[in-house]
């Protein structure tokens, strides 16, 4: 079998060392032939970097890497172009001087290779770059290609500082204007980013900046669809499958459940995460891969805060422009969950001219809800594991008494900082926990009679589960009978148990139940 090309972002390596590559080179030429100033955001390691790296080899007219790919059989004449690559993806920009020293590296290894003379102190990066695409363009003859990797990283490394972040705008902005003052040299440009919020910002001089985020014809440019998985990784998925004890079919239906489910543009075929189908068929386990490879802490941290409405997030609706800013009036974190990777677009309200956003698969979902438990179990957060196991068992095995009696010592051990005295944080904290276990959990179900705050269904059980504040579980049984919760499940061969929960506010806690 080949290699896989984990951490892998060099298009002309993978090609030499015989890795596997998911031929994108249709699409590379199609965009490379419009001649077009592009801007494209995807989720981190969706293959952006990998787009940039092959798109330079094109235009370097490296032929002999795209021998028996796509493009082979579309390109004639391989011009060779000055490619400026400005890669902004593999640092952490603490302070203005490490944004400007990395611009200026980068600027110095071109002029050297163009043979300009030794900058003078007041010539600023800007000027700089004018006079090396002018002296590319004059000593080949041929147009510039200008390609920026993770033009955002900057700016997300100070997300939470205003004053910071404007700064590095300011920078970055002079810096890539250059591809608009000098738009007659410049054959083709691309910038790739996680975010699309600074768009105008830094490249507000590009009024013919073409953004195909959202475009169909390129919805599949990062990223696997199943037909490409099936079509490359034949052999793997049948090692995969063996490994694991399962039919080949049942092997691609946990890849789906697990990995597939972004939608970066409406009614377009699915994208699978690329790093995390790597990484399965690597290590032939089903495990979070993507996930634990990085989630920014300000993401918690602010749905923490803000009592986002966790269960919620699986349905929510968002207009598409909202999408565009991480910054909205009311403060909406959903464009940053979904510009991240987070969620993604599950659908559209034709009715209401709305984009559906939610997770888009259990890897996303479960990383998710561990990320978040941390932050309500501080106190005891390294015994998570062991008590995660647990509260499983006790819910698989109908033990319903030793599984209210864990949630009680897990509300006990939350910090009183962290705990509000909202409903929805109660709700918050028992959502993440069950999804967190994998089970079936639903948050305010509907029935004909009123909403159960926490419905949870296993493949023999049936929990109805209702939250009084400061009131009696008896009155919460109450509301199960006298409102028929239960009448939905009257024919279901599960058993079903019926919980009453009270929570103390005064304590913040679990302060009694009943079971019936």
């Amino acid at each position: 079998m080949k290699k896989f090309p984990i951490g892998r972002q060099s298009f002309e390596r993978i090609r030499e060392m015989n890795y596997h590559y998911v031929d994108k080179t249709a699409l590379v030429y199609q965009l490379a032939q419009t001649g077009w100033r592009v801007f494209l955001s995807r989720p981190r390691r969706f293959g952006k970097s990998l787009l940039i790296s092959t798109l330079k080899a094109y235009f370097e007219g490296k032929r002999h890497l795209f021998e028996g790919l796509a493009i082979d059989k579309l390109e004639t004449e391989w011009t060779k172009h000055p490619v400026f690559v400005f890669n902004m993806s593999s640092e952490n920009f603490e302070t203005r001087s490490i944004v400007e020293r990395r611009l200026e590296t980068h600027l110095e290894v071109w002029e050297k290779e163009y043979g300009l003379p030794k900058p003078n102190d007041n010539d600023t990066l800007s000027w700089r770059f004018e006079k090396i695409i002018r002296a590319a363009y004059q000593q080949t003859g041929q147009g510039v290609v200008v390609l920026i990797d993770e033009y955002d990283n900057p700016l997300l490394s100070v997300l939470t500082d205003e004053k910071l972040r404007e700064e590095y705008r300011r920078v970055l902005h002079g810096v890539y204007s250059v591809i608009k003052s000098m738009d007659e040299y410049v054959h083709f440009a691309l910038i790739t980013g996680v975010t699309r919020f600074e768009q105008l910002g830094i490249f507000s001089g590009l009024n013919n900046l073409f953004d195909i985020s959202f475009d169909p014809e390129y919805a599949t440019i990062c990223g696997f669809t199943e037909q490409e998985i099936e079509d490359n990784f034949e052999q793997e998925i049948g090692v995969l499958a063996e490994r694991n004890k399962m039919t080949r079919n049942e092997a691609m239906a946990e890849l789906r459940r697990m990995y597939d489910g972004y939608t970066f543009v409406p009614d377009t075929p699915g994208i699978y995460n690329p790093f995390s189908v790597l990484k399965c068929f690597q290590t032939k386990t089903f495990n979070s891969f993507w996930f634990a490879s990085g989630t920014p802490t300000f993401l918690v941290e602010t749905m923490r805060k803000n009592e986002i409405d966790i269960e919620g997030l699986r349905g929510g609706y968002m207009e598409i422009d909202t999408l565009s800013t991480i910054f909205t009036k009311d403060g909406d974190i959903e464009p940053l969950l979904y510009q991240s990777g987070y969620l993604t677009i599950k659908g559209v309200d034709p009715q209401l001219d709305c984009l559906i956003l939610g997770y888009p698969n259990m890897e996303v979902e479960k990383g998710m809800m561990k990320s978040l438990l941390p932050y309500y179990m501080v106190n005891n957060a390294k015994g998570l594991d062991v008590f995660v196991l647990r509260f499983r068992k006790a819910i698989l095995n109908g033990e319903p008494d030793d599984f209210v009696s864990r949630l009680q010592s897990f509300m006990a051990s939350i910090s009183y900082e962290v705990v509000s005295d909202k409903e929805q944080h109660y709700q918050n904290v028992m959502f993440i926990l069950f999804r967190l276990l994998s089970f079936d959990v639903e948050v305010e179900y509907r029935t004909s009679q009123g909403r159960i705050d926490i419905l949870i269904k296993t493949d023999d059980y049936v929990y109805i589960i209702e939250l009084k504040v400061d009131s009696t579980p008896e009155e919460a049984l109450q509301q199960i009978e006298e409102r028929g919760y239960a009448l939905p499940f009257e024919h279901d061969s599960r058993k079903v148990y019926k919980i009453g929960i009270n929570l103390n506010n005064a304590t913040r806690a679990i302060d009694a139940w009943k079971i019936v």
